[in-house]
């Protein structure tokens, strides 16, 4: 079978419900639902998130890194929440139930589940430093949209077969996920109930002719971030502002390469911590 068509089997298989697609865990799952009943109290996320000694662990790294805490360290759950309220926890745990998807008992697919996530981890931590900048988008929320964004990559990774995997190249997969990967996205953002926010973040993941109005949004912002991520990289180049909707919104005369170095080099303390937390 031809690489092509490797993928787009792969593809069908999902789309059509022929494969399992990955679940929430079960932790984020209670999460939901406690947060959609009345008279919510940060004790009471506290215990449903204490049920995951994970994802315990994982909320609490990140509430007491440099990028979140505050003069006082968090000492558990509820002062965490405390300190960064309910919705920004909830953003967080979303973000730990994307992380433990990145697991497969092959060492070669969780080679590429691995690259695959610090790509988006890095993607994840500029759009939150550029969220803060443009006082629009929430810093939190922006994160998570960083890494939803190519989220349709981990259920096409973990279908491949190893002896698959071993005979395509890298550049074969990049081809095959910038193909396939947001429109699997889009199926995950309807089993998950994503909010409509991030789904439009996902279905736009490779659109920068996306307008959403004269104001900087979550696409916009984790568009940006996406370009920013690839400075740096062999054979890049910046798109025209005219075309770019994204970039002509940021700041007063837009964003250009040279603007984005700045704003890399601005924000590069921020960008390294949380990209430093998300992959512990």
């Amino acid at each position: 079978m031809s690489v092509s068509g490797l993928f787009t089997k792969i593809y069908r298989d999902i789309i059509n419900d022929q494969v399992n697609l990955v679940r929430l865990p079960d932790v984020v799952v209670r999460l939901r639902k406690t947060l959609s009943e009345q008279d919510v109290t940060i004790d009471l996320v506290a215990r449903v998130i204490q049920t995951d000694v994970g994802a315990s662990a994982y909320l609490l790294n990140i509430a007491n890194s440099p990028a979140y805490r505050s003069r006082v360290k968090a000492s558990d759950i509820q002062s965490a929440i405390r300190m960064m309220g309910i919705p920004t926890f909830s953003n967080l745990i979303m973000a730990y139930a994307v992380k433990s998807l990145v697991n497969s008992n092959n060492p070669i697919t969780l080679k590429y589940l691995k690259s695959h996530w610090q790509k988006s981890a890095y993607r994840a931590a500029i759009a939150s430093a550029i969220a803060k900048m443009t006082d629009r988008v929430d810093p939190g929320k922006a994160l998570l949209a960083g890494l939803l964004q190519d989220v349709g990559a981990l259920p096409i990774l973990t279908r491949l077969q190893a002896d698959q995997l071993d005979r395509l190249t890298a550049e074969d997969v990049e081809l095959a996920l910038a193909t396939y990967a947001g429109k699997v996205g889009v199926v995950l953002a309807e089993k998950w109930e994503l909010d409509e926010d991030f789904s439009a973040v996902i279905k736009n993941a490779r659109n920068l002719a996306y307008d959403g109005g004269d104001k900087t949004d979550l696409v916009d912002v984790v568009s940006i971030a996406r370009l920013l991520s690839h400075i740096g990289e062999s054979g890049v180049t910046w798109p025209r502002l005219e075309d770019t909707p994204c970039l002509m919104k940021f700041g007063e005369n837009g964003l250009t390469m040279e603007t984005s170095l700045a704003l890399l080099k601005q924000a590069q303390d921020d960008i390294n911590e949380i990209r430093r937390v998300l992959s512990a």
